[in-house]
């Protein structure tokens, strides 16, 4: 197809047109201010928000810093009752602690802490296993003529090592049962002072109350009851009641060990908890 010269002068006068037909338009519009006074406000009412953003925003940091203030005086006054209520309250007492069930390592600390800070002392820490409660425990043979030489309670064997080690614990261990013990794989023993101890506390979760643990335990339990010593259960995970086996028994069930309520509910509880009894210090074999 060809272009001729009326082609071209066509186009160019189009061109010229629309930038002229443009030029018009823009002068038009500068001309009565419209577009100019509605960009001026609203430039002004984005100041005006962010104004009132801004005084919000340090409304909300003057309110943070209040109760703040208020949290930190919430918190000495908490620190503040924890001392009062919890001084002395455990004075010459001597505690057990058995660390129940699988889960290690969680609020053991803080339970030493707590009783020391209450006066008291920890006679030892327990770690007891459930595996000599299994019928396929290796050393079971082993551990009924031990026992026996012993002269431990003629009991099932089962039974005649919880009442056994509840006295080691109650009346204060011998160094030649607790090794073998020890060897047994049947317990751990860490802290261990030599007193005898007038309260136990169980220290344990959720799955210390479940399956062989939970029979190890109540093993325990019982002999730990027989011997005149008190028995107060710890939480450590969120448990509300003990099982239906020990609900009966009456055992002070404390959870909350990491607030300060809790604490004190425990120390409270352990000073009610002391039985005169369990200091009548007999043969721990």
């Amino acid at each position: 197809m060809l272009v001729d010269g009326k082609y071209h002068v066509g186009s160019l006068v189009a061109v010229f047109l629309a930038l002229g037909l443009g030029v018009l338009i823009g002068a038009t519009a500068f001309k009565d201010d419209t577009l100019v006074s509605k960009q001026e406000e609203i430039i002004t009412s984005l100041e005006q928000q962010f104004a009132e953003l801004d005084l919000q925003r340090k409304s909300l940091q003057e309110q943070v810093a209040s109760l703040q203030a208020r949290n930190d005086q919430y918190a000495t006054f908490v620190q503040q009752a924890r001392e009062f209520f919890i001084a002395n309250q455990l004075k010459g007492r001597s505690i057990a602690i058995v660390v129940a069930g699988p889960e290690l390592g969680k609020g053991e600390d803080e339970l030493v802490q707590l009783i020391e800070d209450a006066g008291g002392e920890v006679s030892g820490m327990w770690y007891p296993t459930d595996v000599w409660i299994s019928e396929a425990w290796p050393y079971r043979e082993e551990a009924i003529a031990a026992t026996e030489e012993w002269g431990w309670p003629p009991e099932p064997i089962t039974r005649r090592l919880g009442l056994g080690l509840a006295r080691q614990i109650v009346f204060g261990p011998q160094e030649d049962v607790i090794n073998r013990l020890q060897d047994w794989q049947m317990v751990d023993v860490r802290r261990l002072t030599g007193r005898a101890s007038d309260t136990v506390i169980f220290l344990g979760g959720q799955r210390a109350w479940e399956g062989s643990n939970l029979r190890m335990q109540t093993t325990i339990i019982d002999g730990v009851d027989e011997l005149g010593a008190k028995v107060v259960a710890v939480n450590r995970d969120g448990w509300t009641s003990l099982p239906p086996q020990l609900q009966q028994r009456d055992i002070p069930a404390i959870d909350e060990l990491g607030e300060q309520v809790g604490q004190v509910r425990l120390v409270q509880a352990l000073g009610r908890s002391h039985r005169s009894n369990a200091h009548q210090a007999g043969d721990a074999s």
